[in-house]
């Protein structure tokens, strides 16, 4: 059990757009992850109009997981940037000690989320974890790049 997240509550912003093929997967690995921290984990999906079976997936595997899932829906589809944004405000309005944000595509190891939290519970007020073998075109490793950068900056 990781002591250091214990009483943390931690909020994780994911939006969400015709995910019914792995959503189940990304749930389960987000709650196994973190079953016995200590933390109070909430999902806040952010749902970009899906047209698929997505929302039904999640409702029904809700009642298995220890996470608490809140799910709310755009009233038109808007694109990954704004559903993350409204996702993050969720997230932020819950008033976590943490807020976090993952895609829903499962491109993560769960098991090193509450890693991650861990160093932003010792003081830490940034994060970012990046994936090794990343299969993103290249604009978005560079985005990645820049970002990682410039919050570099902003730590002098």
């Amino acid at each position: 059990m990781n002591s250091s997240l214990e009483g943390l509550s931690i909020s994780i912003a994911i939006p969400i757009f015709n995910e019914s093929d792995g959503i189940a997967e990304t749930l389960t690995s987000i709650d196994e992850a973190f079953r016995h921290s200590g933390a109070t984990v909430t999902l806040c999906i952010q749902n970009d109009v899906s047209t698929d079976n997505t929302l039904h997936v999640i409702g029904e595997l809700a009642a298995t997981l220890q996470l608490n899932i809140a799910v709310e829906t755009n009233q038109q589809n808007s694109g990954h940037g704004p559903t993350t944004f409204t996702a993050y405000q969720r997230a932020i309005n819950t008033g976590s000690s943490i807020v976090m944000q993952l895609d829903s595509d499962g491109q993560f190891d769960a098991t090193e989320l509450p890693m991650l939290c861990s160093v932003i519970a010792e003081g830490k007020e940034v994060v970012i974890g990046i994936r090794s073998n990343r299969v993103d075109p290249w604009f978005r490793k560079f985005l990645t790049y820049l970002l990682r950068n410039f919050l570099r900056a902003r730590k002098c």
